[in-house]
């Protein structure tokens, strides 16, 4: 098994991948679609369900802002790559 790459207060290497992970997506297709169904992931893993990791609940920011495109906070860094993740960018409506 590949080790990923897991940050919380210490940056660390997990061997084992935690058992709320989906399966690995196809993102091919317009932005908004792939939001939407990354989206639909998230709010079944983690508001329909509880996610949990090594035993501990997985929490996340329930705060919705107003550029947040109706998403809870706690959306964009599970979706988004880097040490400070940023935000997508606006839906072409």
């Amino acid at each position: 098994m590949q080790s990923i790459p897991f940050f919380a207060e210490v940056a660390k290497v997990v061997k084992v991948l935690p058992d709320f992970l989906p399966p690995i997506l196809n993102l091919e297709g317009a932005w908004d679609e792939i939001l939407e169904m990354l989206y639909s992931v998230f709010s079944t893993d983690f508001k329909q369900n509880a996610a949990k990791h090594c035993g501990l609940n997985v929490r996340y920011d329930i705060r919705i802002l107003p550029d947040g495109l109706g998403k809870e906070e706690g959306f964009w860094p599970v979706i988004s790559k880097g040490p400070l993740y940023l935000k997508a960018p606006p839906l072409n409506v």
